[in-house]
């Protein structure tokens, strides 16, 4: 089982505690951390001087990992979202192509060139459509609202069914007629 975030955070911040304790204890002792020699063998006023770098070192290495640590959860946080969004783009394209007449299409294509030839055409083709599809949503997402975007997208998808179903009815009509 992984560590949490949570548990992470609790690791670090009891190590950070950790490491305060030991520089006060330094402090309180004299001790250079730098040195192994102790404060009586030094000058005073080197050894005060020597900890003051130390301490202002150490708060900024401990600045740096705290900083440090704050980027890697933002960025884990913000892949996490990215892919959420990528999957659900990618879940909707798939839901709604699946049945689509492109689909249908597909498959008659299939039987009568090869399969590569028809993936890459088909993949290029996809391509291009969503590029304008993106391009016509972007254009028109200042002046409408998503719902306004929704209630248009439904009634075209209506009059290209109708629109179907009349070109099957007059093919139909016109092969009877040969």
């Amino acid at each position: 089982m992984g560590i949490t975030g949570h548990e992470e955070e609790a690791d670090f911040e009891h190590k950070m505690h950790e490491i305060e304790l030991e520089m006060m204890s330094d402090e309180g002792r004299g001790l250079n951390r730098s040195s192994s020699h102790s404060s009586k063998s030094a000058d005073p006023e080197k050894v005060s001087l020597r900890n003051s770098q130390n301490d202002e070192i150490e708060e900024e290495e401990c600045y740096t990992i705290v900083e440090a640590k704050k980027e890697s959860v933002f960025t884990k946080i913000y892949k996490v979202l990215a892919f959420n969004q990528a999957m659900k783009i990618i879940l909707t394209i798939f839901v709604t192509e699946m049945g689509d007449r492109s689909q249908i299409s597909a498959i008659g294509l299939a039987a009568q060139y090869p399969f590569w030839i028809v993936a890459l055409a088909g993949s290029i083709g996809h391509i291009l459509a969503l590029a304008l599809a993106i391009l016509f949503g972007r254009a028109i997402s200042d002046y409408s609202s998503e719902k306004c975007i929704n209630i248009i997208g439904g009634i075209m998808f209506l009059i290209f069914s109708a629109y179907s179903i009349v070109i099957y009815y007059i093919l139909e009509e016109d092969s009877e007629l040969l």
